[in-house]
């Protein structure tokens, strides 16, 4: 083992270890009797949740296909499904997981179509998913006031959709018009031909990616329907102000406590917290959220179980290089 990957280790194991505190701690606040009988009242929906969550992953598939495409990058459906699921389990398992995601998955396609394409794809999927998340908070705005929540949280919610919608746009813009060959890195070349290939690869994008946000905003649609699903199951009334409400804390909680990997323990304070404006007991909320990490392990492990069995070395061309299309893409 390196010497980064047992920090990386360490770093892992301290979280789920505070994670697992919280989580403690606030079973312990809700009340542990409460819980469990909550949780075994919905069990029999977590295979209704399990696959709700398994369609949330292809929705990624199809948003980085789509990508794929447009940037005229060939990967066969086999290796994006591995890539997706591999990408999944590291979401959840390693903290700041999106961005871990995106440049795991970017690693694991970087065989079949380049390493500057897949570079490409995974940043402008990372953009793509904040702008999304900023989308599914707008109706969440709506619900907050509909709830009759404090103004507080409705200008938290309203705040989290502007910053979420603004990084995403900023982070798309400058990938694509930064300029491929900057002066200063003339003494750096693998960084300079890295950046130069990158460069041209983003500007093989012919327009904004209007299906992949499609893709993408359908994935938080599913995750507020997966929340509808666990919130009937144990036993709150059925509303659309809940789902969207215990999306918003979701969401608010995970770029809070993006270092805590998969939000373990803090999903459940968070729930736990806001119970009233889902529009549910403390002990159906913090429910929820264990119901959530069950469902989303048994997706890590088969994340897991893929890249285990399916480990073969990367060929060693794995490099930044220009195609021919790259290399005829105009430079700014």
């Amino acid at each position: 083992m390196t010497k980064g990957e047992g920090h990386r280790l360490l770093l892992v194991t301290g979280g789920l270890a505070l994670g697992g505190g919280a989580i403690g701690w606030v079973v312990k606040q809700a009340g542990v009797a409460d819980v469990q009988q909550v949780v075994t009242r919905a069990l029999p929906f977590l295979a209704l949740v399990f696959a709700l969550e398994g369609c949330r992953i292809a929705t990624e598939l199809f948003a980085a296909q789509s990508l794929f495409g447009r940037l005229k990058g060939v990967v066969p459906t086999g290796a994006l499904v591995r890539a997706q699921l591999v990408g999944y389990a590291v979401c959840n398992v390693l903290p700041v997981g999106r961005a871990a995601c995106e440049a795991t998955k970017a690693g694991l396609l970087a065989p079949h179509a380049g390493l500057p394409k897949t570079a490409a794809v995974a940043t402008i999927a990372q953009a793509l998913h904040l702008i999304a998340s900023a989308i599914i908070l707008v109706p969440c705005v709506v619900a907050a006031r509909h709830a009759s929540a404090s103004l507080a949280l409705s200008l938290t919610i309203f705040g989290q959709c502007a910053l979420l919608a603004a990084i995403g746009g900023v982070l798309l813009l400058v990938a694509y018009f930064a300029p491929r060959r900057i002066p200063w890195l003339k003494g750096i070349p693998k960084l300079a031909a890295a950046l130069e290939a990158f460069r041209a690869a983003m500007r093989q994008l012919p327009s904004f990616p209007i299906a992949a946000l499609g893709w993408l905003v359908l994935h938080r649609v599913l995750q507020v329907v997966l929340l509808a699903v666990l919130l009937r199951a144990v036993g709150s009334a059925f509303s659309l102000t809940g789902p969207l409400m215990a999306e918003a804390v979701s969401l608010i909680g995970a770029s809070t406590f993006d270092f805590v990997p998969g939000q373990i323990g803090a999903l459940e304070a968070a729930f736990g917290l806001f119970a009233t404006v889902i529009g549910t007991t403390p002990a159906n909320a913090v429910a929820v959220a264990l119901l959530i990490h069950i469902v989303q392990s048994s997706w890590v492990l088969a994340g897991v179980a893929v890249l285990l069995l399916g480990r073969r070395p990367v060929p060693s061309s794995t490099t930044w290089r220009l195609t021919p299309e790259e290399a005829r893409a105009p430079i700014l």
